[in-house]
């Protein structure tokens, strides 16, 4: 049960009705706390937003701080959510899907209990009970203002019994996934690269620990909409008119997105390059990016995608899943041509990163759609595409080369020897790891990025360049070949 600060029948709504809590919520759009709230003096220089859920509640709806476990609003039930909001611009690869704004952030929701959610099942699940509907607050995010002056923008509620059946299938498929690794005793290495939609992610401190039942003790989390998926319901909520593209009909109930990115493919595998080209009225030109330029423009023609449109923000599912899309072209021994790379790192930065928070994470952290070209005579056919994700293994071996890379930069020893004007580097190379190896990403030799310690044996501020890059044996093993 909750309590109220006044008189339930007093209340300006309707605390059993829906509709009447969404309409009262609706009167805070293009307003502040302050602006329609009374706020007694001394508070008004609370800064800590994550307070700010707390007041919406006392100041606003009227109800007591309390630790009520079940849903805020629990007789309708209706769960509050508050969150920023961050504008989009015209470059922004989301301006798309989320029209004007754009989530700052991952929507944290409920606790994720290790030791029972082995024993529950989807549609019974703590879950969906405190989350099925949730009444969705949405400030303008400003890091210097206080709770009580941040303009809230879209407001809303966001129910699981009325989004199309497609998303319900996806959500439900994340949500038996982290299951699945928690009983499999793998609770300690669940990442967000797992799911699509809804993801585990950790809470509280990164030290702070919670039992699993049959495996060593793992971070706590919380389930959470990633941003992807929050930009969509962003844009929803506000009426935006978006113009984007699913790859699912109405009537898809069962079909995971893996088959249906595999469906829709289908048609074009086995056919040669020149033919695909042809038959999609696309001028190919001989390039190191021809079969990226040919991949995309296929992605465009099977999915509508406008010309000069971005494929990640138009097809609503790889945005809302944040899919990258990765094109490789592989010989007859089905080894890449190249090794995969990522964008280039700062010096400067790496060394005052963590891994959680690195660069390189994020850009591994994620879904991949890798669409495979390989060669055949003189030729290439699209061999297969492949939705994929890093397992946790791999993942660590991938840190293992992000650390060392970082303490070499921290302590200036990047450079081992310089041989005809050649310098040589102590960065991991491709045999020295499973998965990945560091080596230049740059135009020239000066095209560099500043040190944050200069090179012991070059004396050097600044250095050429470098990215962290896939091995192309890993690609081929564990992407193309998907051995485990």
């Amino acid at each position: 049960m909750i309590s109220f600060l006044i008189p339930e029948k007093d209340l300006p709504y309707d605390p059993k009705d829906r509709k009447s809590v969404a309409e009262y919520t609706k009167l805070l759009e293009n307003k502040t706390l302050r602006d329609y709230a009374y706020v007694p003096g001394g508070l008004d220089n609370v800064k800590n937003k994550g307070l700010y859920g707390q007041k919406i509640e006392n100041l606003f709806f009227f109800i007591k701080t309390n630790n009520h476990a079940g849903a805020d609003f629990p007789d309708i039930p209706l769960e509050l959510k508050t969150a920023g909001l961050l504008s989009t611009s015209s470059r922004d690869r989301h301006k798309n899907i989320s029209g004007k704004w754009k989530s700052k952030e991952a929507l944290p929701m409920s606790a994720i209990s290790f030791e029972d959610i082995v024993n529950e099942d989807f549609f019974s699940s703590r879950f969906l009970e405190k989350n099925k509907n949730i009444l969705l607050i949405f400030y303008k995010f400003e890091a210097n203002k206080v709770v009580y002056d941040l303009e809230i923008k879209v407001t809303g509620v966001w129910s699981f019994s009325e989004i199309p059946d497609y998303d319900k299938k996806i959500i439900m498929d994340d949500w038996e996934k982290i299951k699945s690794l928690v009983i499999n005793g793998e609770a300690h290495n669940i990442s967000r690269k797992d799911t699509d939609y809804l993801e585990a992610m950790p809470s509280a401190t990164s030290d702070s620990m919670t039992s699993q039942p049959f495996g060593p003790k793992a971070r706590t989390r919380k389930f959470s909409f990633k941003a992807g998926y929050m930009h969509s319901v962003i844009a929803k909520l506000g009426s935006e008119k978006t113009n984007t593209i699913s790859l699912f009909k109405k009537s898809d109930k069962n079909i995971n997105l893996s088959d249906k990115i595999n469906d829709k493919f289908a048609p074009y595998i086995g056919m040669d390059a020149s033919l695909i080209a042809s038959s999609i009225d696309v001028s190919i030109e001989d390039c190191k990016q021809a079969f990226s330029i040919l991949s995309k423009r296929l992605v465009k023609a099977i999915f509508n995608v406008p010309e000069k449109g971005n494929i990640e923000e138009y097809v609503e599912e790889f945005s809302k899943a944040e899919v990258t899309i990765k094109t490789i072209r592989i010989n007859k021994d089905n080894l890449p041509k190249e090794h995969v790379s990522f964008p280039a790192f700062k010096y400067e930065e790496i060394v005052n990163q963590s891994w959680d928070t690195s660069d390189f994470k994020r850009h591994i952290d994620k879904k991949f759609l890798f669409i495979f070209f390989k060669e055949s005579g003189s030729s290439f056919f699209l061999d297969r595409a492949v939705y994929w994700n890093m397992s946790s293994n791999h993942m660590n071996e991938a840190k293992k080369v992000w650390d060392k890379t970082r303490e070499l930069i921290q302590l200036g020893t990047i450079v081992k020897n310089v041989k005809h004007k050649r310098r040589y580097t102590y960065f991991p190379g491709s045999k020295d790891n499973l998965v990945a190896h560091v080596r230049p990403h740059a135009k020239d030799a000066k095209d560099t990025y500043k040190l944050p310690v200069n090179d012991i044996s070059t004396k050097s501020s600044e250095y050429t360049k470098h990215c962290f890059w896939f091995n192309r044996e890993y690609v081929k093993d564990y992407i193309y070949n998907l051995k485990k």
